[in-house]
C-alpha cells in the first residue's frame, strides 16, 4: 500500500533499516489541513503534515528505534517548512496510552483527546 500511495502522491513512507537491510520500522507523512485550535491571528484552516503511522517491528522494539524515527520525521518536516507553509506536525493516536511518547517531543493534545500537534514554529 505504501508504494501505491507514493505513486498517487498521497503519502511518503520512510523506512529505518539495519546493516542487513532488515526493516526495523517506518513512518508515513502526508499533507493535511487542520482546523485552527483557537490560535489568534491565524486562519481557520492551517496547513500541516500528518504523521500517518509510526511503527517498529515487534522484533526490534524497546531499542530506541521509535525515537529515531520520530526525530527523523520532525527533521524532515522542519526542512520542508523552510520552503512551504507548515503550522503543525499532527498525529492521530490509536489509543490514549501513546500520549506520553509524543509529549516527550513537544506534542500537545487537541481538544478531541486522540489528536496531537507539534507547533513547527516553536521548534524550527
Amino acid at each position: 500500500m505504501a508504494n501505491q500511495h507514493a505513486k498517487k502522491g498521497v503519502s511518503r513512507t520512510h523506512i529505518l533499516t539495519n546493516a542487513d537491510d532488515e526493516i526495523l520500522g517506518f513512518y508515513t507523512l502526508s499533507a493535511v489541513s487542520v482546523d485552527n485550535p483557537n490560535i489568534k491571528g491565524m486562519p481557520h484552516s492551517l496547513p500541516s503534515v500528518l504523521l500517518g503511522r509510526l511503527a517498529v517491528s515487534r522484533f526490534h522494539q524497546k531499542q530506541g528505534h521509535a525515537q529515531r524515527l520520530m526525530v527523523n520525521a520532525i527533521e524532515r518536516v522542519i526542512k520542508a517548512s523552510l520552503d512551504i507553509g507548515i503550522c503543525f506536525l499532527v498525529v492521530d493516536l490509536k489509543y490514549q496510552g501513546l500520549v506520553a511518547f509524543y509529549e516527550q517531543f513537544g506534542f500537545e493534545l487537541f481538544d478531541d483527546n486522540l489528536r496531537m500537534y507539534l507547533k513547527i514554529n516553536d521548534i524550527a
